[in-house]
């Protein structure tokens, strides 16, 4: 025991993180839309979507995209080859809506380790570290 320490096992001067703080060891896989840009408006159906891809564990080796709220997936055509261990991966992919309307595009990754980036971050932390949920565009296909 320290001279003047009260019975415990933890030195007086320790730094004891709040209980809702976590070290961080490893980020989540994550995929962002880059086009189209939000709220896009167009007659056609079919739709180029564009991105990045990263993941805390190395490569990403997948990216999917949604219109029906993740009820359903395609792959994207196209996933670069990052040019390092911890780079960015482009990608792009087309796809076609069923209807004209409004449609909520989302895109999601999966890494070298089979974590799928989920449609709600589960593990929210105060400062937003850990939040890898997926992200979307909203684009409205108008009468042809």
């Amino acid at each position: 025991m320290w001279p003047g320490a009260a019975n415990t096992s933890t030195p007086p001067n320790a730094y004891n993180p709040p209980i809702e703080t976590e070290i961080i060891t490893k980020l989540g896989v994550r995929s962002m839309i880059t086009a189209p840009s939000r709220c896009t408006s167009t007659p056609n159906r079919t739709v180029t979507v564009e991105g990045r891809a990263w993941s805390g564990s190395g490569d990403v080796l997948r990216v999917e995209l949604s219109y029906d709220a993740g009820i359903s997936w395609q792959d994207v055509a196209m996933l670069s080859t990052p040019v390092n261990k911890w780079a960015w991966q482009k990608w792009s992919g087309v796809i076609t809506l069923p209807t004209q309307g409004a449609f909520r595009i989302m895109s999601r990754a999966t890494d070298v380790e089979g974590r799928v980036q989920p449609i709600i971050a589960p593990n929210w932390n105060p400062k937003g570290y850990m939040n890898n949920a997926v992200m979307n565009v909203d684009v409205t296909i108008t009468v042809e």
